[in-house]
């Protein structure tokens, strides 16, 4: 509203030009109040940015990878190459070490995994090695430093005299009727069940994660599958030579 006052002839183009006036005044609030939203919401998008990374600090680049393998059926035994539990430790990745992460291995898909909010996959040729716990897995295959190796992650059993023996715990979807509690998923579950019930009754479970483990010699830049003990004693018998030769 305009004062006018009473009785005194209105002159339009003093009314207009107050409009015009007041409209300028307006648009400017407006664009005041606009610019500082605005201002208020990147302020608020890069504090709640600043508390991400320092909360998350450089462990935030290892969980770029895609979304750890998802098993969508009924099945016994688990896909994992020790337990089920994601458990403490660090890793080499990318040539930088992260530590205090939750970790577990894939066996299944032979993925080394980590875990925040969700499980994550790692880009496994980023991968050296991973403490899990008081275990060492390493990749024999980062930056092609093993000849024969399998692929993914084997844990390290022992070590000296230039010799390192290794295990691979391989884990593969099987499917058939048959009870499978014990060795051949790797352990005595006791959540094994044989059935699943679902609305329309219960229905056979038929798909298990098989578990199979190797051996491994490595020596020399070299893996050689250990199949017994007597392919142990043999390649150790090499070794003692070759040192006794230089």
């Amino acid at each position: 509203m305009f004062p006018l006052s009473v009785g005194k002839p209105v002159d339009i183009n003093d009314l207009l030009m107050k409009l015009k006036d007041n409209q300028l005044i307006l648009r400017s609030l407006v664009l005041c109040l606009m610019l500082s939203s605005v201002n208020l919401n990147l302020g608020a998008q890069a504090r709640e940015g600043e508390i991400y990374r320092q909360a998350a600090g450089v462990k935030s680049l290892i969980f770029r990878g895609r979304m750890a393998p998802e098993y969508k059926f009924g099945y016994n035994g688990h896909c994992y190459a020790e337990k089920k539990e994601f458990t403490l430790g660090s890793v080499m990745y990318n040539e930088r070490l992260y530590e205090n992460v939750l970790l577990n291995v894939d066996a299944c898909a032979d993925l080394l995994l980590v875990r925040s909010t969700m499980a994550m996959s790692t880009v496994r040729d980023y991968v050296d090695y991973a403490l899990i716990g008081s275990d060492r897995y390493v990749n024999l295959n980062y930056n092609g430093r093993c000849q024969g190796a399998p692929e993914g992650f084997c844990k390290e059993l022992c070590s000296g005299a230039g010799l390192t023996f290794y295990s691979k715990v391989s884990k593969k979807i099987s499917t058939d009727e048959g009870y499978h509690n014990g060795k051949d998923i790797g352990y005595e579950d006791p959540d094994y069940s044989e059935y699943l019930s679902t609305p329309s009754g219960n229905v056979k479970v038929l798909r298990y994660f098989r578990f199979k483990e190797r051996f491994y010699l490595v020596r020399d830049g070299k893996a050689v599958q250990i199949l017994n003990r007597r392919s142990f004693l043999k390649q150790f018998d090499r070794h003692l030579a070759s040192k006794k030769n230089h």
